[in-house]
This record gives C-alpha cells, sequence and structure tokens, in this order.
C-alpha cells in the first residue's frame, strides 16, 4: 500500500473518530499505528490516584470516578507497552483523548 493511502486511511480513522462522538466527555480512545481501535487492552493511570481500565470492543476506556489530576498513563497488551505522559483529568475530561499506540 502507498504511504498516500496509509496517510488518507488514517486521517479519516482520526476524522471518523472525533466526529461519530469517541470525543464525549469523561472517553479516551486506545488506537493503533493505522489508526485501528484497540479492544480489550489494558489501560493503567498513574496519578494522584491509581487505575486500571479496560477498553471495549470500539477502543474506548470511560473515566467514571477517576479524580482529578495530571497522570501518566500506560497502555498494555500483552507484552506490548506504551507510555504517555501528561495526561490531564479535569472535570471528568481527559486531554488528550485519543491515544495512539506504536504497534
Amino acid at each position: 500500500m502507498s504511504s498516500y493511502r496509509i496517510l488518507f486511511f488514517t486521517a479519516l480513522v482520526l476524522f471518523s473518530l472525533t466526529t461519530i462522538g469517541w470525543s464525549e466527555n469523561g472517553v479516551g480512545v486506545v488506537i493503533d499505528r493505522y489508526g485501528t481501535p484497540q479492544s480489550s487492552v489494558q489501560v493503567q493511570l498513574r496519578g494522584p490516584e491509581n487505575y486500571l481500565l479496560i477498553t471495549n470492543d470500539v477502543g474506548e476506556f470511560r473515566l467514571k470516578g477517576v479524580s482529578d489530576g495530571k497522570y501518566i498513563l500506560k497502555v498494555v497488551s500483552g507484552s506490548r507497552q506504551h507510555l504517555f505522559r501528561g495526561v490531564e483529568i479535569a472535570n471528568g475530561n481527559i486531554k488528550p483523548n485519543i491515544f495512539k499506540v506504536a504497534w
């Protein structure tokens, strides 16, 4: 597949993520490097408190009951891991809310 097709597909998927409601409050999404949602992966939050969440079948995780603050977010799938620093949760919202892993 040409690099232009991959770039177009990735842009289309990311556009779709924001237009179908995945940017709603209290929801984060894990996608792979091609923009494919990652289901059943662990999302670990470390900060003022620690949390373990699991993504659903469309790659979403929900932040019900998560305390405000700055966090380190780690996505784990089998032996693969990806770390995101500087994640902020305020008033139930997470920024950023789309987490693109390397695999």
